[in-house]
Parts: structure tokens; C-alpha cells; sequence
């Protein structure tokens, strides 16, 4: 998914209101958890027990012990704690979390403001290690998938392949299975510059042609954007964090937070 500038960099107002809910991508298919053991189901649930109310996000295992996902899943508008998230892995492997790191003081979360996407992150560090899960490998080189800016945007390496996955709603209104998209049918690049519209070292991927870039779900907030390079194996190069409408109501945008800005001392 690669952009021109000016494709990229249109007037703030067209773009219309940024949604902190992800995407996953056009042409999603239901996939066996099993198949992506390290992408895991956030599951967050109300600290009162009699409201029953409950949120899933998406996040991937990258350490025996540490799960990424988007910073929004935790601004609901209940109150949240570490032990009311589990988490629940590939081959039944689930674990409660006992710390969550976000990049802002959480009371701020907490208060329902959007997160720039270049930092809509939370490291979840889990109560038990997930031993028997291969944990995903993390992306730390941009330059291995984006070549070089042009005005506003670097675009996408040739022969890079990217997709997505996701908990979020099925065609049938279903929420909490694993979907994947393949989005070698939509354009992907990373900004360069600050703008009103974007803030720097954000991916972004859009709609090419008449292929519609995006079917949205709040499941898959956190999921993986997962590429590979010619001659390199898969990596974690992005975080879901929301999407963008134009005035029509038609999404346009999809936002990812690329892992090379989360501080994970990995």
C-alpha cells in the first residue's frame, strides 16, 4: 500500500473525523486461531460485575510474557484494572495481565481522548509466561519495508507483502473470531512529515482503484499488521489504531502505530 504526497496530504476537512476503532482490510477471511498462535484476543471486561459489560480488542504475543495492542482498548468509558483483561492465545494458551503499560499517564486514556496513531500502543505483561507459543518477531528497521520519503510519504518497498488480523465482526455480525485480510489490494506507505491531517511515522493504508480498502470492526483495534520482504521472514511492523472517513461516510484511511516507535527495549 504506498501513497503519493498529495494523495496523502489532503485537506484535513475532507478526511472528516478520525474513529478509534481498527480495521482489518478489504476481502477479510475467517482463519483457524491456531494457525496464528501469537495473535492473541484482548478480552477487557467492567470492574462492576453487574453491568456486564465487556470490550475485545486484538494483540500479539512477543515475548514469552508480553502482549502488544492498541493504547485505546483501555479508554472505555468503565473503570479498568490489570485483572480485568485476559488474554487468550493460540492452542488454548490464556493468561490474565498483571501490568499494563501505556505511553500516557492512563487517567488520560481513561477519558476517552483519541491517541495520536503514531503512538496508540499498550505492552501487557502477563501474569504467566506462554512457554509452548512462539512469540511473533517485531519489526525495528523501516527501511526493510518503506523506501525513502517523496514529498510526504515513503511507500512501500517493492515485493513487500502485508496483512492483517483481527477478533472483530464477521460479515454476519459475529464478534470475537480471527479474521484475516490481505492488503496487497490496497496502498500502504508511512508519513514523513507532520500535517494536520497526519502526524509523522504513521503507516497508513487507502483504498486503490475501485477496491475498497477496509471493513471495520472495534475486534480488531490492536491486531497485527504483519509484512514480509523478499528473502525475509513475516514481522510485526504496526499496531491497528483507527480508521478515517471521508464526508460521505466512506472510509478512506486505516492507521496503524508502526512497532519501531514503541519503546520495547526488545
Amino acid at each position: 500500500m504506498s501513497f503519493t504526497g498529495a494523495i496523502l496530504f489532503t485537506v484535513f476537512a475532507i478526511l472528516g473525523t478520525p474513529r478509534a476503532f481498527a480495521v482489518i482490510g478489504n476481502g477479510s477471511q475467517e482463519v483457524d486461531q491456531n494457525h496464528y498462535p501469537p495473535v492473541c484476543k484482548v478480552t477487557i471486561t467492567s470492574n462492576n460485575d453487574d453491568d456486564g459489560r465487556f470490550a475485545i480488542c486484538t494483540g500479539t504475543l512477543i515475548t514469552p510474557n508480553t502482549v502488544l495492542t492498541a493504547g485505546h482498548c483501555f479508554g472505555q468509558s468503565f473503570s479498568l484494572g490489570e485483572n480485568n483483561v485476559d488474554v487468550s492465545c493460540g492452542h488454548g494458551r490464556n493468561a490474565g495481565v498483571k501490568n499494563i503499560a501505556l505511553p500516557t499517564q492512563k487517567s488520560q486514556w481513561e477519558s476517552e481522548q483519541i491517541p495520536n496513531s503514531n503512538s496508540d500502543y499498550a505492552i501487557l505483561t502477563l501474569n504467566s509466561s506462554l512457554k509452548k507459543i512462539t512469540p511473533f518477531p517485531v519489526a525495528k528497521d523501516p527501511s526493510l519495508y518503506f523506501q525513502p520519503s517523496t514529498n510526504s510519504a515513503g511507500s512501500l518497498n517493492p515485493g513487500v507483502h502485508c496483512m492483517a488480523l483481527g477478533f472483530g465482526k464477521d460479515p454476519s455480525g459475529d464478534l470475537g473470531n480471527l479474521r484475516q485480510a490481505n492488503l496487497d489490494s490496497v496502498q500502504i506507505a508511512i508519513t514523513a512529515t507532520n500535517s494536520p491531517a497526519f502526524p509523522i511515522n504513521t503507516i497508513i493504508s487507502s483504498n486503490q482503484g475501485n477496491a475498497l480498502p477496509v471493513s471495520v470492526s472495534e475486534g480488531d483495534s490492536g491486531g497485527p499488521l504483519i509484512c514480509q520482504a523478499p528473502g525475509s521472514n513475516p514481522q510485526l511492523v504496526g499496531v491497528n489504531s483507527r480508521y478515517r472517513i471521508d464526508a460521505k461516510g466512506q472510509i478512506i484511511y486505516n492507521e496503524f502505530t508502526p512497532t519501531w516507535q514503541v519503546p520495547l527495549g526488545l
